[in-house]
C-alpha cells in the first residue's frame, strides 16, 4: 500500500532537493492486540510509514497570507521507529486528571469544565494547556512508581490545571519509559492504524466534498456536525463521553474528533527525506504555545479530522474548551 494517492515511487523537489518516497509499511495486526492499564501495545520497531499528505491546495488558501493552509501538513516523508510503545486506548478522563492532579501537586485548581461544554468522570480532559498536559505525565509516572519521569522543568507559573499554568525550561529525559504525550509522528501512525486513506475508516478527503450524507463519519467521531453544529444548551453539544464512537484498527478510540490532543514536541515544519522519530525533540516554546497538536475535534469540520491533519494549539479561550490528550509510553525493548 501506498499513501494516499502516492504511486509507487514519487519524486518531491525543492530547491533542486529530490526525495523519493518507497512504498509504506504499517503495522497490521494479525492477532488480538496487546493491552494493558488501559493501553494498546503499538507495534512500530522495523515498520515506516509516510507522514503528511501530497495536496498542499486540500484545504485552500488562508485569506490573510494567500499562502496554502495545508502548507504545513508537506513534504510527504518516510518514518521509521526505534521502538514500539503503549498508547491510552482514549483521552485523559477528568476523573483521573482530577484525581491524581490533586495527589501530587497541592496548589493544582479544578480545570472550568462546566456543564455546557461536558463535565463528568468520563468526559476528556479540556481547558488544559500543554504544561497541564505534561504534568499530568508525570503525576501519572509517579503514581505507578516510575521515579525516572519524562519532563523536567526549571520552574513553574500559576497554577496547575488553569490555561495560565506554565513550566518552564523544559528537558526531556528521552531515554525514560514513563508516561508521556505521543510524539507526532507517533500519533499519525497510531491514528491511520495501517490504514492508506485519509480517514481511517477507509474514505478519502475527496468523498466527502461531494457526500451529503455523513452516518461513516458519526460512526467513528464527535465532529463539527453531530456536536457543535447542535448549539450550546442542547444534549450532546461539546466533546462526548471518551469510547462514544468506533475504534481504529489500533484500538484506539477518538483519534478523530472529541478533544485535540496535544504532542510531545513544539509545532515544527517537516523535513524532507527519510526520518527516525525521536523523543528527543527540542520543546523550546514551553512557557506559551505553538506546541503540535493532531485529530480534529468536536468543533471542527470533516477536513481537520484527515490523520494527516496537524495545527498548533492558540492561546485563546475558546480553543481551551477543545484541547485534551492521551498519553504513551516508549515500550521496552
Amino acid at each position: 500500500g501506498f499513501h494516499t494517492s502516492l504511486t509507487a515511487i514519487q519524486t518531491y523537489e525543492k530547491n533542486d532537493l529530490n526525495v523519493s518516497l518507497t512504498a509504506s509499511n504499517p503495522w497490521a495486526p494479525t492477532e488480538a492486540l496487546e493491552r494493558s492499564k488501559g493501553m494498546v501495545k503499538i507495534k512500530a520497531k522495523s515498520y515506516d510509514f509516510e507522514m503528511g499528505q501530497p495536496d498542499a491546495m486540500i484545504l485552500g488558501t488562508d485569506v490573510m497570507s494567500g499562502f496554502p493552509i495545508a502548507e504545513f501538513e508537506q513534504p510527504v516523508h518516510t518514518v521509521s521507529f526505534l521502538h514500539d510503545f503503549w498508547m491510552d486506548t482514549v483521552e485523559v478522563t477528568q476523573a483521573e486528571f482530577d484525581s491524581l492532579m490533586k495527589k501530587y501537586y497541592s496548589n493544582y485548581s479544578t480545570p472550568l469544565w462546566d456543564e455546557t461544554h461536558g463535565i463528568g468522570a468520563n468526559y476528556p480532559v479540556y481547558y488544559a494547556n500543554w504544561s497541564n498536559a505534561a504534568l499530568f505525565c508525570n503525576a501519572r509516572s509517579k503514581e505507578e512508581g516510575l521515579t525516572d519521569t519524562v519532563y523536567s522543568y526549571a520552574s513553574t507559573s500559576g497554577q496547575p490545571g488553569t490555561t495560565g499554568f506554565i513550566l518552564k525550561t523544559v528537558s526531556v529525559n528521552s531515554a525514560s519509559k514513563a508516561y508521556r504525550l505521543p510524539t507526532e509522528a507517533e500519533w499519525e501512525y497510531a491514528c491511520k492504524a495501517g490504514a492508506f486513506t485519509e480517514f481511517y475508516w477507509g474514505k478519502d478527503y475527496s468523498y466527502y466534498k461531494e457526500a451529503t450524507v455523513f452516518t461513516d463519519v458519526d460512526s467513528y467521531a464527535v465532529w463539527k456536525k453531530n456536536s457543535f453544529d447542535i448549539g450550546a444548551g442542547n444534549p450532546g453539544f461539546g466533546p462526548h463521553v471518551v469510547a462514544s464512537t468506533l475504534p481504529n484498527n489500533y484500538g484506539l478510540y477518538d483519534m478523530a474528533g472529541n478533544v485535540s490532543e496535544f504532542c510531545h514536541e513544539d509545532f515544527m515544519d517537516y523535513q524532507w527525506g527519510a526520518v527516525t522519530d525521536s523523543v528527543a525533540a527540542k520543546i523550546d516554546n514551553a512557557d506559551w504555545k505553538y506546541h503540535a497538536m493532531r485529530g480534529g475535534s468536536w468543533a471542527t469540520d470533516v477536513s481537520n479530522l484527515r490523520s494527516a491533519n496537524r495545527y498548533f494549539d492558540m492561546n485563546s479561550d475558546y480553543y481551551h474548551f477543545l484541547w485534551g490528550f492521551r498519553l504513551v509510553r516508549t515500550a521496552e525493548d
